[in-house]
């Protein structure tokens, strides 16, 4: 059976969390969320890499929230546009770097 997925609203507001927690000019991974998320939650025990299912959902939702202005993304340690971005990512409070 597979496992129910975080809410969008919960890992929005977990996005915005760490976010906070970073503080100005600091980053951090989206997999950092997702690992978050999916601890201590009994539909995800024993599942060791269950993080990953959930990486898509925060991925997805951190591009949203970039758009919104809500906070920026970063690909080789450059404030990027969120459209079209691929590979690995980074996550950080807004910026108008870009």
């Amino acid at each position: 059976m597979p496992r129910p997925m975080p809410p969008a609203a919960l890992i929005r507001d977990t996005i915005e969390i760490f976010c906070q927690r970073q503080g100005d000019g600091k980053t951090f991974c989206p997999s950092d969320v997702a690992r978050h998320l999916v601890t201590d939650r009994t539909e995800w025990e024993g599942e060791v890499d269950a993080w990953r299912k959930v990486l898509p959902a925060v991925r997805r939702t951190a591009l949203e929230m970039a758009r919104d202005g809500k906070l920026t993304i970063y690909r080789k340690g450059k404030a990027v546009e969120p459209d079209g971005v691929k590979g690995v990512i980074r996550l950080g409070g807004p910026s108008a770097d870009i």
